[in-house]
C-alpha cells in the first residue's frame, strides 16, 4: 500500500497536511525509541480510521516489529523478541477487559513492559477499571505497567473535511445527555487554532453550538498566554469559523442524497473514505491494481482522485454525461499519438502517458461504480423513496399518514425497519412534529409489523425529538429552530424547495444547492449563506467552514 503522504489534503484555503503531520509526530513520539522491539495491539475500531494517519510502513520506523487486533492471548509467548506491548485503544470498558485479559494470560510478563494509549484521551473510569484489575500507572508488580494518551481527536479525512470521528456524539447529547461531545469539539478546535493561529470571528447557532464557543474563549485565551511565553505567534489562517448544532437542521440527514458521492454513501456506504462493491463487476485492469485479491473490492474516494474529485458533488443524472465526455477526451488523447512526427512531439507524448493510463483506469472504476449505483436508482421502489421525500418536505403531513410509509408496514418483511423509523423521522421533522393521534398510529404499526422488541427504540427516537408530537413539551430532545414556526415557516422563508419535479429533471443546474438533493436546498446551507450575506463576507466559497454537525448522516445509530 501506498504510503500517507497527505497530498491530497493540500488545498488553497488550508492545508489540511499539517493536521495530519502533527497526528504522525505524535504517533511516533508514543512508539518511542526506535531501536526498543514493540509490537502494537490494536483496538479493531481503531485499524481503519489509523490508515488514515499511517500506514504499517511507517509505523515500523518506531520498532513496531508486528500488529495484532484485541482480543488476543498469550501475547508474550507469541512474541518472545518485543520488550515492550503498546495497546492503542479507545476508552471503552468492555476494550478495558480485553486488554486485562490480554496481560492476564501472558505467562513472562515480568520481563515485558506494556502500555495502554487511549485515544482520543484517558477517562477517569477506565483508569479506575484497571486499578481494580491490579494494572495501576507507574506499577512494576505484578507486571510493569503504563497509561498514556494519543490525541487523535481530529482525523483529516480530505482537504475540506475534518472529522472528530465520533459515531455516538447525536445519542451522547440528545438521548443520554452526555455533553462530552461538546468538550471533545472545542478541544479539537483548539487544537486547529494550535496549527493555524486563533480565529479571530466565530458564529453559531444552536444550543451546543453556543458551549463550544463558550469553551473556545478559555482556550483562545491559554493558546494566546502560551504564544506570549513563548514568542511564536501564528498568524490566522481561519478568518471565520462557523458552528452549527445538528439540531438546528434535522431534514438534511433524514434525506436521501442525490450526488454521486452521496448515492455511493446510501447505497454502499463510505466509511473513512473508502466504500467497498462487489469484486467481480470490475474489470481485471482494475483489480489488479487493487491490491487485495479477495472480498468486496475496496475503492478510496477522496480528493486524491482527480476524477472523483471532480464528480463527487454532481447530481447523479449528470455522472453519465460526465464520464461520457471524459472517455471522449482520454480517447482524443490516446489518438493523439499519430499526430506525433517529431522526437520532441513523441517525447512529450511519452511524458504525459502515465497521467493518460491513470485517468483511463480512473474512468473504468468510476463506470461501473456508477453502474452500480444506477442500478439502485432506477429501481421503482427507490423512486418512490425519493417522491415520498420530497411530498413530506413539501407539504403537510402532521395529521395523515404518507402512503408510502402505510405501504412499507403493510409488507415489512421486504423493507428494514431503518427505512421506515427515518421516514417518520422525516415527516415529524418537516411538519415540526405530529399529531398525537397520528404518531400513536404509527408506533402500533411499527411494533405490529417489526415486534416490540422495538419499543425501546421507539422511546429513544421520542427522547431524542426525532419524533414527537406536537402538543408535547421538549424534555432534553432536540431544540426546535422555532418553536412557534419551524421547518414549514423556514421553508417558505429561505426558499427551500425548488418549483416543479427535480426527480425528473435531466440537467439539474449545478448553481443551485437543489440538485444535491430531491427538489430541496439543505437548511444548514442556506443558514451559512444568510449569515455570509450578514456579515459581509465576499463570497461565501471563500469562506473557511467548520460545520459543527453532531449527527452527519448516522442518524440510525439509534436503530
Amino acid at each position: 500500500m501506498a504510503a500517507v503522504t497527505g497530498a491530497h489534503l493540500i488545498s488553497n484555503r488550508l492545508n489540511a497536511a499539517q493536521v495530519l503531520a502533527a497526528a504522525q509526530t505524535e504517533l511516533l513520539e508514543l512508539l518511542g525509541d526506535p531501536s526498543v522491539k514493540k509490537v502494537i495491539v490494536w483496538d479493531p475500531d481503531l485499524i481503519q480510521p489509523m490508515t488514515i494517519i499511517a500506514e504499517a510502513t511507517f509505523i515500523r520506523k518506531g520498532g513496531v516489529t508486528k500488529m495484532v487486533r484485541l482480543p488476543v492471548t498469550g501475547l508474550t509467548e507469541r512474541y518472545e523478541d518485543a520488550s515492550e506491548f503498546i495497546f492503542l485503544v479507545r476508552p471503552t470498558l468492555t476494550i478495558v477487559d480485553m486488554v486485562a485479559e490480554a496481560i492476564r494470560t501472558s505467562k513472562k510478563k515480568m520481563e515485558k513492559r506494556f502500555t495502554v494509549a487511549f485515544t482520543p484521551h484517558k477517562v477517569e473510569y477506565c483508569v479506575a477499571k484497571l486499578r481494580d484489575l491490579g494494572l495501576e500507572h507507574g506499577s512494576r508488580s505484578p507486571v510493569q505497567f503504563y497509561i498514556n494518551e494519543y490525541h487523535l481527536d481530529i482525523l483529516p479525512l480530505d482537504s475540506d473535511v475534518l472529522s472528530l470521528d465520533i459515531p455516538t456524539a447525536f445519542k451522547d447529547l440528545y438521548v443520554d445527555q452526555d455533553p462530552s461531545p461538546v468538550y471533545e469539539t472545542a478541544r479539537a478546535i483548539g487544537k486547529l487554532q494550535a496549527l493555524f493561529g486563533v480565529i479571530p470571528k466565530i458564529y453559531g447557532k444552536g444550543k451546543n453550538a453556543k458551549l463550544v464557543a463558550e469553551l473556545l474563549k478559555n482556550v483562545q485565551g491559554e493558546l494566546e498566554r502560551t504564544q506570549s511565553k513563548t514568542g511564536r505567534q501564528e498568524a490566522a489562517n481561519i478568518d471565520s469559523l462557523i458552528l452549527l448544532d445538528r439540531s438546528v437542521d434535522m431534514v438534511t440527514p433524514l434525506s436521501s442524497q442525490l450526488t454521486y458521492e452521496g448515492l455511493i454513501d446510501e447505497t454502499y456506504g463510505i466509511k473513512y473514505t473508502v466504500a467497498k462493491f462487489p469484486r467481480h463487476m470490475f474489470s481485471e485492469e482494475v483489480l489488479k491494481r487493487g491490491g487485495e485479491s479477495t472480498g468486496p473490492f475496496p475503492v478510496k474516494l477522496d480528493s486524491d482522485d482527480s476524477m472523483f474529485s471532480a464528480m463527487r458533488d454532481l447530481n447523479f443524472r449528470a455522472v453519465g454525461v460526465f464520464l461520457s465526455d471524459k472517455a471522449k477526451e482520454i480517447s482524443a488523447q490516446f489518438e493523439s499519438r499519430h499526430d506525433a512526427k517529431t522526437v520532441t512531439q513523441l517525447k512529450s507524448f511519452v511524458e504525459k502517458l502515465p497521467h493518460m493510463q491513470d485517468a483511463k483506469f480512473n474512468l473504468s472504476k468510476h463506470t461501473t461504480i456508477a453502474e452500480l449505483v444506477k442500478a439502485v436508482t432506477d429501481n421503482d421502489d427507490f423512486l418512490s423513496l425519493i417522491h415520498t421525500e420530497q411530498d413530506l418536505r413539501e407539504e403537510d403531513y402532521s395529521d395523515k399518514p404518507h402512503p408510502y410509509i402505510e405501504k412499507l408496514l403493510g409488507n415489512a418483511s421486504h423493507h428494514p425497519i431503518e427505512k421506515v423509523l427515518k421516514l417518520i423521522c422525516l415527516q415529524s421533522s418537516a411538519s415540526n412534529g405530529l399529531r398525537a393521534r397520528l404518531l400513536e398510529q404509527y408506533k402500533r404499526e411499527v411494533l405490529h409489523a417489526y415486534g416490540y422488541q422495538h419499543l425501546n427504540t421507539l422511546l429513544q427516537l421520542e427522547k431524542a425529538g426525532l419524533v414527537r408530537a406536537r402538543s408535547q413539551e421538549e424534555k432534553g430532545g432536540l431544540l426546535r429552530a422555532q418553536e412557534t414556526r419551524g421547518f414549514p415557516a423556514l421553508r417558505k422563508q429561505l426558499q427551500l424547495v425548488a418549483h416543479g419535479n427535480v426527480v425528473d429533471d435531466r440537467n439539474p443546474s449545478p448553481s443551485s444547492m437543489t440538485y444535491l438533493f430531491s427538489g430541496y436546498a439543505p437548511l444548514s446551507v442556506r443558514l451559512v449563506e444568510v449569515l455570509s450575506r450578514k456579515q459581509g463576507f465576499a463570497a461565501f466559497e471563500e469562506v473557511f467552514l467548520f460545520a459543527l454537525l453532531f449527527l452527519c448522516l448516522s442518524v440510525l445509530q439509534l436503530f
